[in-house]
């Protein structure tokens, strides 16, 4: 079944919603996008942080929800049936991390399957937005039943503002005079209006405190870096994770001192993903592990092939363009696939002379 903007339809009539599926997003474009699914409550809100399921938190409590990323592709595999009653429906989105809107896109492809058999469909193409940054794709949610809308609208402030919009903001939050179509949805079904939240709710709670100082000591590292609102994010991602380790393992992660390494492929079927910025987009993320681990706050860079070479150190002064700047200018060419003789280096510590950058 293909479905079409404002379609909905009872999931029983294509798949049986009591067994496990797959739902795969897919954006074809000139940037980097980032897909997520918001388990929301009756209430239209993300009460549970534990049910946004992005990058950086790619499994639900009980596994009902697990995301697996590859090259501006996810794949959601989901269980309705394991999913608390709490959680009144799945909201699947994409949103551009860097600049880019989604009026760019070239194709937005959602597939859902059960045995390995596509059952319902949609494709959506850049003719679809307009200047969006962030774009709802598709809910499932409970009616009686568990039904499927094809939303298809999107955010023109990103994923900031679907986040704010399942956070406790009105979700009608633009300047006056904005057109619907660059509007976060008006289908009251869809996604309900939520008023703000008392302060009570708000105010964030004791445990976060450890989070909020981590982050704030990384982001102080780096107050001259013009690309501070994108790093933030990944800070912040970063100080939960950091954190909750130091919780389980009973160790303070956050005071620990490492040398932080990164060992990229550079075998010849990695091109796409150098051309296409798959590569620097991880290289952006990877920032924050230095700030926070390494002495010298920098990364060690090895590019592997059949064989290896060390590139200069990743740092705040050449990570946002590092592939076009460092990688590509180095004279390293690109080849077969060897993991074992740089693997080996670095745990020996054995980096000949002739392989420094």
């Amino acid at each position: 079944m293909n479905l079409q903007r404002g379609m909905r339809e009872k999931i029983a009539n294509y798949i049986d919603p009591g067994a496990q599926f797959c739902i795969e997003m897919a954006v074809v474009g000139p940037a980097v996008y980032d897909f997520s699914c918001f388990g929301i409550d009756q209430s239209g809100k993300l009460s549970d942080d534990r049910y946004m399921i992005f990058y950086n938190q790619t499994t639900s409590p009980a596994n009902e929800i697990t995301l697996t990323l590859d090259n501006n592709t996810a794949k959601f595999s989901v269980d309705l049936s394991k999913l608390p009653p709490a959680i009144d429906r799945l909201v699947f989105t994409a949103s551009i991390d860097g600049s880019g809107t989604m009026g760019e896109i070239a194709t937005h492809r959602f597939i859902l399957t059960q045995d390995n058999t596509p059952q319902i469909s949609m494709e959506l193409s850049g003719s679809d937005f307009r200047q969006e940054k962030a774009f709802i794709s598709v809910e499932i949610y409970r009616k009686g039943e568990w039904r499927i809308n094809a939303i298809a609208k999107g955010f023109n402030g990103g994923l900031s503002a679907l986040l704010a919009a399942y956070g406790g903001t009105e979700i009608d939050s633009e300047p006056s005079g904005q057109s619907p179509d660059n509007a976060a949805p008006a289908d009251p079904q869809s996604i309900p209006a939520v008023p703000d939240r008392p302060a009570s709710e708000t105010a964030s709670p004791a445990p976060d405190e450890p989070e909020r100082e981590l982050t704030q000591k990384i982001m102080g590292k780096i107050s001259l870096s013009k690309d501070k609102v994108n790093l933030e994010k990944h800070v912040v991602n970063l100080s939960k994770c950091v954190v909750s380790l130091s919780k389980e393992n009973g160790v303070n992660l956050a005071s620990a001192r490492v040398k932080v390494v990164v060992v990229l492929d550079y075998s010849g079927s990695m091109l796409p993903l150098y051309v296409n910025g798959t590569v620097q987009h991880t290289i952006n993320r990877l920032v924050p592990l230095g700030l926070t681990f390494d002495d010298n706050g920098s990364i060690d860079v090895y590019l592997f092939q059949s064989d290896y070479r060390k590139m200069a150190d990743l740092s705040l002064s050449n990570y946002e363009d590092y592939v076009s700047n460092v990688i590509s200018v180095s004279g390293y060419s690109m080849g077969g696939t060897n993991y074992a003789p740089v693997l080996s280096a670095i745990i020996e510590g054995s980096v000949r002379c002739q392989d420094r950058f």
